[in-house]
């Protein structure tokens, strides 16, 4: 996870989720880097 600049939705941060079976990327925006933001 890293940090970016404030985008105008509030995100700051970009999880990246990699499959390196399928090579499924997927990208969600976060708010905030919570453990329990992120498990949902």
């Amino acid at each position: 996870m890293e940090q970016f600049s404030i985008t105008k939705r509030q995100k700051q941060f970009l999880l990246v989720i990699v499959d390196y079976f399928t090579r499924l990327v997927e990208l969600f925006p976060l708010q905030t880097t919570m453990a329990d933001v992120i498990a949902n």
